[in-house]
């Protein structure tokens, strides 16, 4: 359901959305549009307690999600914050510099793929239990610094709960023009 819920922003959760035309028959050429995302964690904001404790450890955690070569099992992490659940910032001072985890998805095709962003609190000793989640299309992101609303494990939106994060898309130099941040939502 999640990322059911992640799909239908493109268009502003109403009605259904089309197919890319190469799926439906309609061009006669594969066109792909393959990108390179670069997503930067910075913080998260009002996060909610979900368990008897009002402190916790968040984590997050990154996948690509789509058909293909753009499913991808491997799962990007950020450290563990210890003690820092309500807004926890991931920036890390390194000299006179503040350092943010980095994380770069190939994304094949950018029509189909969605970017799921998932937060968990990890101060269990085995299990991780959700906090908030996201799901956005590729093609709905935009670059820069943009603040992702986040809904709770059953779909319902945390109020005032975000996550920051920065995003950059660019295309490999063997890829058609693309078309990021044409659809009618954006994040």
């Amino acid at each position: 359901m999640q990322l059911n819920r992640g799909r239908f922003l493109e268009n502003g959760g109403s009605g259904y959305v089309l197919k890319p035309p190469r799926l439906r028959g309609i061009t006669a050429t594969e066109e792909w549009h393959s990108l390179d995302v670069v997503v930067t964690v910075l913080s998260c904001s009002r996060l909610p307690a979900v368990s008897s404790s009002d402190v916790f450890d968040p984590q997050v955690q990154l996948q690509l999600c789509g058909r293909g070569e753009d499913n991808d099992e491997n799962i990007r992490k950020t450290q563990k914050l210890q003690d820092n659940g309500f807004n926890p910032c991931f920036l890390k001072a390194e000299g006179d510099k503040h350092v943010a985890p980095t994380f770069t998805f190939h994304v094949v095709d950018a029509d189909t793929a969605l970017l799921r962003l998932c937060i968990y609190e990890t101060n269990k000793v085995e299990s991780k239990e959700l906090v908030g989640h996201a799901a956005i299309p590729i093609n709905c992101l935009r670059a820069g610094y943009r603040s992702v609303h986040l809904f709770n494990k059953h779909n319902n939106p945390i109020p005032f709960a975000t996550i920051l994060c920065r995003f950059e898309a660019t295309k490999p130099e063997d890829s058609p023009i693309s078309r990021v941040g044409s659809r009618r939502y954006h994040v």
